[in-house]
C-alpha cells in the first residue's frame, strides 16, 4: 500500500482549508465583539437621544 502523495491538487485544497477555517474563526470572533459593541453603542444612543429631549424640553 502507498501513503497518499503530499503533492498536488489534493495537498493545495487541504492549505486552503486551513486558512479558510482560521479566517472564518476570526471573523465569528469579530462579528461577536462587533455585536457586543453594537448593543453598548446603542444604548449609549438612546441614553443621549433621552438626554437630548429633557434638554430640550428644559429650555423651552
Amino acid at each position: 500500500m502507498r501513503a497518499p502523495s503530499t503533492d498536488g491538487p489534493g495537498r493545495c485544497a487541504a492549505i486552503a482549508g486551513r486558512w479558510l477555517t482560521f479566517a472564518g474563526r476570526w471573523l465569528a470572533l469579530a462579528g461577536r465583539w462587533l455585536t457586543f459593541a453594537g448593543r453598548w453603542l446603542t444604548l449609549a444612543g438612546r441614553w443621549l437621544t433621552l438626554a437630548g429631549r429633557w434638554l430640550t424640553l428644559a429650555g423651552r
